[in-house]
């Protein structure tokens, strides 16, 4: 046999051997005759190609001892798990809001700013007792016959900041305007004419203007006959009848819902004329609404636009 064929090994060498054989195995290879060295080999030699053959075998019984999932891995898992049980469970059942739920009034419509809230605009649905917000109001008989200072949406909640008792306050009536109606402001041209400074926002007035030959009797407009005042304002500019430190004041003007010919119209006696306001109503907001609903019909009757 060719020299070349064996070569040197260390017997010392600790990748000969198969770590894992067994002594007994060791014992046993005395009695298999297929195992025992090829007389024709030379002590301490092997071939070269059954040591590389040995080699590559070792190396697969190392790569099938490899753990599926490192102990990283597994850590990782259980921190995402204990979150989640903390967040979803844990908290939860500390907080008592686990089973907890209430009724509650949201928006079913959208509601525009300074229109009145009413029952249709309501619905009440079931929630989470720990989402709901700690200024909303939470039964429908505090919410109708209020008005709202801002544009509320389908789903929202009526918070308690958001809702006014009247329409008037705060200026709400401006963003109250859908196009048929307009806003405007006329002077108060002396004590008498202003009713002594007791017309309130919400009257129903209606405008004469003294004649202009001097005869006794004053003139009446039937297009100005009910007219629903919206503010009251002083001389510098705040609503309402008392000033900033709380003295008593004057009215300098009000400010009245019109349509255009009325705008007109007011816009003539506020600069030419002598107006006086008269109060027809003063009371329930229903009934002040059948006053103007009267003054719309006169002018659709008499096709005035």
């Amino acid at each position: 046999m060719d020299e070349d064929y064996f070569e040197e090994i260390d017997l010392d060498d600790d990748n000969l051997f198969d770590e894992n054989l067994n002594l007994d195995d060791l014992e046993d290879l005395d009695d298999e005759p297929e195992n025992k060295p090829d007389p024709n080999t030379r002590r301490g030699k092997r071939p070269k190609k059954e040591r590389v053959k040995k080699e590559k075998e070792k190396k697969i019984k190392v790569k099938r001892r490899k753990k599926p999932f490192s102990s990283r891995t597994a850590l990782g898992l259980g921190c995402i798990v204990a979150a989640l049980l903390i967040f979803f469970i844990i908290e939860p059942l500390m907080t008592g809001v686990v089973g907890n739920t209430r009724d509650i009034a949201r928006v079913r419509t959208t509601i525009y700013a300074g229109q009145k809230i009413t029952e249709d605009m309501i619905e009440t649905v079931q929630i989470n007792g720990g989402s709901v917000p700690a200024n909303a109001l939470i039964k429908s008989g505090d919410i109708v016959g209020k008005f709202t200072d801002a544009k509320l949406v389908a789903g929202d909640y009526f918070m308690s900041d958001k809702l006014k008792d009247s329409a008037f306050g705060d200026g709400i009536y401006m963003n109250g305007l859908d196009g048929t109606k307009k806003i405007i402001s006329m002077t108060v041209p002396d004590f008498s004419a202003g009713l002594s400074g007791k017309i309130q926002a919400g009257d129903i007035i209606t405008i004469i203007s003294a004649s202009a030959d001097g005869s006794m009797r004053g003139t009446s407009y039937p297009e100005l006959k009910y007219l629903k005042v919206l503010a009251v304002t002083l001389s510098n500019g705040v609503d309402g009848t008392q000033n900033t430190d709380g003295s008593s004041a004057l009215p300098a003007s009000i400010t009245l819902l019109v349509n255009e010919v009325q705008a007109q119209m007011i816009a003539g006696l506020n600069k030419a004329g002598s107006p006086h306001f008269v109060l027809t109503y003063r009371g329930e907001e229903e009934t002040a609404n059948q006053f103007l609903e009267e003054q719309d019909r006169w002018f659709i009757t008499n096709n005035i636009k």
